[in-house]
Order: C-alpha cells, then sequence, then structure tokens
C-alpha cells in the first residue's frame, strides 16, 4: 500500500503547469498534508513547518497575477510607444507660383487647396532657378 507522500507525489506528476502544485495545504519538505494539525511539526517528515513553510492551492496565483499585470503594462506601454512613433505630420508639397498685388493680396497660382478650418501651416518659399 501507498504511502500518503508517495499518493500526494502522484497526484502532483498527473497536474497540468497552470493547475496548482497542491490540492490542500502541504508540508513544503515533503508533501504530506497538514490540514488540523495540533502541532507545528510534520508527522510524516519532523520537519518544523515555521520553517520550511506550508504549500497551499493558491501560492502560485499571486506569482501567476503578477505576470499578467507585468506583462499587461509592457504590452500596454509597447502599444502606447507604436502608436506615437507611427504617427506622421501630414506633410503635403505643392509648386505654386505667387504674385503679390498692388493691393497687398498674394495670389498663388495654381491655386493652393488648404483644409477647412484653422490650422497651423508653413510657408517655405524658395526662388526658382533662372532657365
Amino acid at each position: 500500500m501507498a504511502t500518503h507522500t508517495q499518493q500526494t507525489q502522484a497526484q502532483q506528476t498527473q497536474r497540468r503547469w497552470w493547475q496548482p502544485k497542491v490540492t490542500e495545504p502541504s508540508c513544503r519538505a515533503c508533501g504530506y498534508a497538514v490540514r488540523g494539525l495540533p502541532s507545528f511539526t510534520c508527522p510524516e517528515c519532523g520537519s518544523d513547518l515555521r520553517e520550511v513553510g506550508i504549500d497551499t492551492p493558491s501560492a502560485g496565483a499571486e506569482i501567476f497575477r503578477r505576470i499578467k499585470w507585468l506583462a499587461s503594462a509592457v504590452g500596454g506601454m509597447f502599444v502606447a510607444l507604436w502608436r506615437v512613433l507611427g504617427l506622421r505630420l501630414p506633410v503635403s508639397t505643392f509648386r505654386a507660383t505667387i504674385e503679390v498685388r498692388h493691393d497687398g493680396r498674394v495670389v498663388f497660382d495654381p491655386a493652393v487647396p488648404l483644409p477647412a478650418g484653422k490650422h497651423a501651416a508653413v510657408l517655405v518659399v524658395q526662388e526658382a532657378p533662372e532657365p
């Protein structure tokens, strides 16, 4: 007949990586179930449970929660950086002849299409080379 430790170890080898390591509070040294013990000494291996620790079914859940939070934070920063680096300022280039009339009006030939509304604009004027 198998001892309790062998049965616990057999159960642990059949678990998947995402499942809890243990199904009930157990001695970390030998895996013996310690629920309801009157003292802090493991009856299987004699270890002091305050020194070796007690595995609980949710012991790994906090680690996974922190890893998940860290992964989502890094992913969010990556997405934000990708969006910022992917921004491009709309730049349009037009070739036109500029005529300044005697009354102070400026005329572009051909007319330069501008978007509706108020927008910041930069006008770069270069002299055309003499043919």
